[in-house]
């Protein structure tokens, strides 16, 4: 599935959490990090440095692009994707 199916498909299911810092708040509850290429390199190692199993993806697009993608008027230099909720 690309991308921008997979960043629909949460964001419908309020799954997405949207920027760096929270993104690296709620890296334990993500399955997935997709960031911008060009984001900050501080803000890249951080998350890289925090991910454990968490699946890093690496957007072809600027956090220009990857914000217009998310539906926001402003850039995105990450955004996070939760896992689903499991029934029990």
């Amino acid at each position: 599935m690309d991308i921008k199916k997979q960043i629909k498909k949460a964001d419908k299911d309020n799954r997405t959490i949207i920027g760096s810092k929270e993104t690296l708040k709620n890296i334990e509850e993500l399955e997935k990090v997709i960031i911008a290429n060009n984001a900050p390199k501080d803000i890249v190692e951080n998350i890289e440095e925090s991910l454990g199993d968490t699946e890093l993806i690496e957007f072809q697009g600027t956090n220009k692009d990857l914000g217009s993608m998310c539906g926001k008027p402003f850039n995105v230099a990450t955004v996070g994707i939760k896992e689903k909720q499991r029934l029990v």
